[in-house]
């Protein structure tokens, strides 16, 4: 049996993403497994507070109320630290690894793990998510393990000056029992959307990131529309709500108004997958381990996605991969997943690719045994 660690994960965002759900999944599943867990949230977030509190998992939220509010956050999470003395700091995130520099400076037995959650990173929207960057990149040594989600991540990161040695990767895990096929569920869904039983649904999950290109959905949609009376559009996601309405602006200009669905924030994924003929990733960059795409395929939605982060490496030969900020090749691809999704078994497929590659228990396991080896080689 392997022996028991304490860990204190960090988390940073106040929004609901795929990082935070894979937080809540690895604590819960590392405390099942008999491991002394402490979440330590920055910012308030109602789901990753209920979703613990609802497994019996600790966790502390230091409150932080803006980005600029930094030394209450770090002077805050240096005191929670270390009073509690973990074997290991886990960090996910580019801000959370960059606090436990001070952290192994005032203590340099601490075990500090930093997490890889994404790609490209020469590709930032501002000057100071380049700053964090290159801040990170000069101070990654300090971490005495990375744990990348993706071969794209690690990739890029050593590209910046990470020691790839020190690198491994652990790539996002699905809960399988929780996505799944469900017809019925979705058939709700899509009577909820106003859907008719002649139309054909394609959806896009994610927030109004400009990494998310909701630009080439709604231009692909357009394409597509004009050869296809029958398909909708639906946008699953929500915040900034500045830019969601510049999209629903842009949707009225290429004629869409009746054709998009704008969906906003919903829990019930597995459902909503189930409500789609074809999921999409329209990623331009940014991407590790787009969870979208595999949770769709364990449901078994066929997916057409853009070749970002490890999209690919997850799709298999199972779907349609098309070059990013391409409308045509996007709505190309919709159509031919459209036409060829009759293949005998494919759903099945999907979603047996899922349960053996990407299941949630292989993630715990593997992040159990790298956590496990880093405290035993430090004893």
């Amino acid at each position: 049996m392997t022996q028991s660690v304490k860990v204190t994960l960090l988390a940073w965002s106040r929004e609901l993403g795929g990082a935070e759900r894979q937080l809540v999944n690895l604590a819960c599943g590392l405390r099942r497994r008999g491991h002394d867990v402490l979440v330590v949230v920055f910012f308030p977030n109602r789901y990753v507070e209920a979703s613990l509190r609802e497994t019996g998992t600790p966790f502390r939220v230091l409150g932080v109320r803006g980005r600029w509010d930094a030394y209450r956050y770090l002077v805050r999470f240096l005191a929670e630290a270390l009073t509690r003395d973990s074997h290991v700091v886990y960090a996910f995130l580019q801000v959370p690894n960059l606090l436990t520099v001070p952290l192994k400076l005032l203590r340099r037995k601490a075990r500090v793990v930093w997490g890889i959650r994404t790609s490209d990173f020469r590709t930032r929207s501002n000057a100071l998510s380049g700053l964090v960057t290159w801040l990170e990149s000069r101070l990654s040594r300090v971490a005495d393990v990375i744990i990348a989600n993706s071969f794209h991540g690690r990739d890029d990161a050593v590209a910046l000056g990470f020691d790839r040695n020190a690198i491994t990767v652990i790539h996002n895990g699905i809960d399988t029992e929780a996505f799944r096929p469900d017809p019925d569920a979705g058939t709700g869904i899509r009577a909820e959307w106003g859907i008719a039983a002649f139309e054909t649904v394609i959806g896009l999950v994610g927030r109004f990131e400009a990494k998310k290109d909701h630009d080439t959905f709604l231009r692909a949609a357009a394409i597509a529309a004009l050869e296809r009376a029958d398909l909708r559009f639906v946008c699953v996601g929500d915040r900034p709500a500045s830019a969601r309405a510049g999209l629903e602006a842009q949707a009225g200009k290429l004629g869409l108004d009746d054709r998009v669905i704008w969906a906003g924030f919903r829990q019930d994924m597995s459902a909503v997958y189930c409500a789609l003929d074809v999921a999409t990733l329209t990623s331009a960059f940014g991407e590790g381990f787009p969870n979208v795409v595999a949770e769709a395929m364990a449901c078994g939605v066929p997916c057409v996605v853009t070749d970002v982060g490890d999209a690919a490496l997850i799709l298999g030969d199972l779907g349609w991969i098309v070059p990013p900020r391409n409308p045509r090749a996007l709505a190309d691809a919709w159509i031919a997943a459209l036409a060829q999704d009759r293949r005998p078994g494919i759903r099945e497929r999907r979603r047996r690719r899922i349960e053996e590659n990407y299941n949630l228990e292989l993630m715990i396991d593997r992040t159990e045994q790298a956590l496990s080896a880093l405290f035993e080689q430090k004893s």
